[in-house]
């Protein structure tokens, strides 16, 4: 995924696991449809000795291999192709649509769908938390940097801190920590704490 400045994004992790998920549910898609053309052949020439009753039974069948190929279509075209691009808000209503469908036609490709929903939910929002930055960014269970006395909403920040040359170690662990830029200074992940 890339973002507006080009430079490569990798994807949330709900991200990628929603993109695997569409994936396993057009395969069984495509096989439960494969299935029925099949079962559809095998009825088409049971159906012939028994009349009337065949041929309904070659309708129903003739109904699902028309609805598993537009959920294959539908599947591909609007919701994977969409979890690739990381268009994961666009992909989540056609996820959900077919997976409430799928539940009544092809039972197992249905309930991935609504999994592959719940996911390209959660990678919407963990878009959202990456507030811009390449996600990876140290951010998730850091403390907030502290409120600077006189500090006015929407006013403009106070310059960066520029990232310095020499590598700190914590004086608990003795472990490298790691620079973060958004706050100023270095954080000791093992323990928790800014050093």
């Amino acid at each position: 995924m890339y973002s507006g400045g080009g430079v490569p994004q990798p994807k949330p992790p709900s991200g990628s696991t929603a993109e695997s998920l569409a994936l396993v549910a057009l395969i069984l898609q495509g096989i439960f449809t494969l299935a029925s053309v099949f079962l559809l052949s095998i009825l088409g020439g049971i159906s012939a000795g028994f009349g009337g009753f065949g041929v309904t039974i070659a309708a129903i069948f003739l109904v699902v291999i028309i609805v598993g190929l537009a959920f294959l279509y539908a599947g591909y075209k609007f919701a994977y192709k969409k979890i690739q691009s990381g268009d994961y808000a666009g992909a989540s209503t056609w996820a959900l649509i077919l997976g409430i469908i799928g539940i009544f036609t092809f039972l197992i490709p249905g309930i991935i769908w609504i999994v592959t929903w719940v996911k390209t939910k959660d990678a919407v929002n963990e878009q959202a938390s990456m507030g811009g930055r390449a996600y990876g960014t140290p951010s998730f269970g850091l403390p907030s940097a502290p409120a600077m006395a006189g500090s006015v909403p929407g006013a403009p920040s106070p310059p960066s801190v520029p990232v310095p040359f020499s590598a700190s170690t914590c004086p608990r662990c003795q472990r490298t920590a790691t620079w973060v830029p958004q706050y100023g200074r270095y954080y000791c992940f093992p323990c928790a704490q800014y050093v």
